[in-house]
């Protein structure tokens, strides 16, 4: 009867046919189509759970539940400034997820491979990091619903949009839980593309546009950073393990790739989740590579750290990567077995190194290696020319 009353509630929201100004608190014909207001679907949400309200002097309608939703932590602190603005998608699911999980529904929306269905949603990449989680809760619980693969998280929501998530938030029974696909690590997207034997780089910070990598880069042309991507790309792709690039071009020109052993451990904190990235800078001019030369570093976080809660990942498996990376980056005319050597040391050293005091610095046939841990459960191995 609570969610059959609930429905009700939500019906007469949106289809009440009465002739009033104000849809949500005096509803009138529905305009599915129409954007709905942060106030309008608090309102909405509230309203699944309670029907009666303390009798309180209120300027108008909205204040409650400004206020219901402030005492309740659905919107925090600096989160909304204006109420009466339309709701962007990721706002809503955030409300959602919190009315849910906390003491009002005490539903627990975790499951432990609830970031697998991220790979599903082909922009999740430039999702801000402190949204992730709620998408892929009110994803993987079958609260949200996309489409055509793309969580467009900054749109704004229309009535029925409102509707159909309120809905599915109330009745179990409405919801649609995606199926799970296996991962095919395709960051051929919204993140990053290869267009005309050039690499370039969604950001959504420089006015939502891609940016050619290779434009700024002169150590490296385009087609050998086109071919470093294809060949740490070939790595994971039909494995398990996730690939994610960054490009930054703001403080150093350089260009990371970071392999996760899952995709469940991209979607953790990056303090407990274990990964590999390589880094090369691009610029010639670089107060850095001025100093070294061609330059690469390989960042193991996690890797070796026994933790029960970090995914057991060998460091041996990375070898042959090192190994051919370091080959493409370097440029370098060594043989075979004097790049087997290079990388041999770097992970022997690397899976040995416990004393964050003492900083390892070798020269290896022409190559200075330097090894030294950022923190605890981070050690960083330095390749350079000079």
């Amino acid at each position: 009867m609570k969610k059959l009353f609930a429905v009700l509630i939500m019906l007469s929201i949106l289809f009440s046919f009465a002739p009033q100004t104000n849809w949500a608190a005096e509803p009138k014909l529905s305009r599915p189509d129409d954007k709905v207001k942060v106030t309008e679907f608090l309102k909405m949400v509230i309203e699944t759970r309670f029907t009666e309200f303390p009798e309180e002097n209120y300027k108008g309608w909205e204040d409650f539940y400004i206020k219901f939703a402030k005492d309740y932590e659905l919107i925090q602190k600096g989160e909304i400034n204006a109420y009466n603005r339309y709701i962007k998608k990721y706002e809503m699911v955030r409300i959602i997820v919190r009315f849910a999980e906390g003491g009002i529904y005490k539903e627990n929306l975790y499951k432990p491979n609830m970031y697998e269905y991220a790979s599903q949603i082909k922009d999740f990449d430039i999702l801000p990091y402190e949204q992730q989680e709620y998408i892929v809760k009110a994803y993987a619980n079958g609260i949200l619903f996309i489409s055509d693969n793309y969580l467009k998280y900054s749109d704004l929501m229309t009535r029925k949009d409102a509707y159909n998530m309120v809905q599915r938030l109330a009745d179990r029974k409405k919801r649609v839980v995606p199926v799970l696909k296996p991962v095919t690590n395709d960051i051929y997207g919204p993140g990053y593309k290869l267009y005309k034997n050039r690499l370039y780089y969604y950001d959504s910070s420089y006015k939502n546009k891609y940016l050619d990598v290779s434009a700024n880069s002169t150590l490296y042309t385009p087609i050998e950073l086109t071919d470093l991507f294809k060949y740490i790309y070939s790595n994971v792709k039909g494995t398990k393990r996730y690939l994610r690039v960054h490009y930054n071009s703001q403080v150093v020109k350089a260009l990371s790739f970071t392999i996760y052993p899952t995709f469940y451990e991209y979607g953790k904190d990056a303090s407990i989740s274990a990964s590999i990235f390589f880094d090369i800078y691009l610029d010639k001019n670089d107060p850095i590579t001025k100093k070294t030369g061609k330059y690469m570093g390989i960042n193991f976080a996690n890797i070796t750290f026994k933790d029960s809660t970090i995914i057991k990942t060998n460091i041996n498996d990375y070898l042959p990567i090192i190994r051919n990376a370091m080959k493409k980056v370097l440029k370098t005319r060594y043989s075979e077995n004097q790049y087997s050597i290079l990388s041999q040391y770097i992970i022997k050293e690397s899976n040995n190194y416990t004393n964050r005091d003492v900083l390892i610095k070798k020269k290896i046939n022409g190559l200075i290696i330097t090894i030294s841990n950022q923190d605890k459960y981070r050690t960083i191995a330095y390749i350079s020319e000079k």
